[in-house]
């Protein structure tokens, strides 16, 4: 049986006055192009005032009927979930998506199944491991990463990518927050060539893995950010472990 894996996504308002949930396709067909089957979750957690929300043993039930966890892309995640305090004055966080995913992403882990990060999705996972973020790469370190951007990765020696993909190789980027302290558990994999800026890790020890560019608009003949190369080796790996 092909695995089921959550893919989360958010929300918005749309213009009827209603939130909507919100996610691009080609992170549920990057799944089923690598044989998985995606279940999307999103908007679940409702807003507490309204007495109405998941409770953590709904979200053990959800975890522990699918195979993995797929933390896409997004907005901000709000400082209070790696201790510090809101130093950006315009951003607009979705409480109900920072719940979940911190919910099911600890909840995975604790039933070692497999997680992929990616961007928002990367953050996530090195908050749930106790590790910190800065909050904007432009203020704090003078760097950025605009939407679709290509820039050059250094792999670690020994580690898968340097593996499949060579010591160096051009990713797409969409970022202004970044890993800053690496959470617990956590290994770099992949370091921004600039700025040395943390760009992918793997757990040590449970099947967990991430990175902070897009690999899902890497694939293909036709991929969405021209320019590096096929990523569908790092979906299929996933994929794979999910099986």
């Amino acid at each position: 049986m092909k695995p089921i894996i959550l893919v989360t996504a958010g929300t918005r308002p749309s213009k009827r006055n209603m939130d909507e949930v919100f996610l691009y396709r080609n992170y549920e067909e990057c799944i089923l192009k690598e044989g998985g089957i995606p279940l999307i979750v999103g908007g679940m957690v409702l807003k507490e005032e309204t007495g109405r929300k998941l409770s953590e043993k709904d979200i053990e039930e959800l975890a522990g009927r699918a195979d993995g966890l797929f933390l896409t892309g997004g907005g901000d995640i709000s400082p209070e979930y790696f201790g510090q305090e809101n130093e950006q004055t315009e951003e607009i966080y979705d409480c109900d998506r920072d719940r979940l995913e911190y919910h099911l992403c600890r909840v995975f882990m604790n039933m070692e199944k497999p997680v992929l990060g990616v961007c928002r999705g990367f953050q996530m996972i090195n908050v749930v491991c106790k590790g910190t973020l800065h909050q904007d790469i432009q203020r704090k370190l003078g760097i950025v990463h605009p939407d679709a951007s290509m820039h050059p990765v250094v792999a670690s020696k020994g580690s898968w990518w340097e593996k499949v993909y060579g010591s160096e190789f051009s990713v797409n980027s969409f970022h202004h927050q970044a890993v800053d302290l690496l959470g617990e558990g956590l290994e770099a994999a992949a370091f921004d060539k600039a700025s040395g800026i943390v760009e992918a890790f793997e757990h040590k020890k449970l099947p967990v893995m991430g990175v902070q560019w897009h690999p899902e608009r890497m694939i293909g003949q036709k991929p969405y950010t021209q320019g590096g190369p096929d990523m569908g080796k790092y979906i299929h790996r996933f994929v794979e472990r999910c099986g």
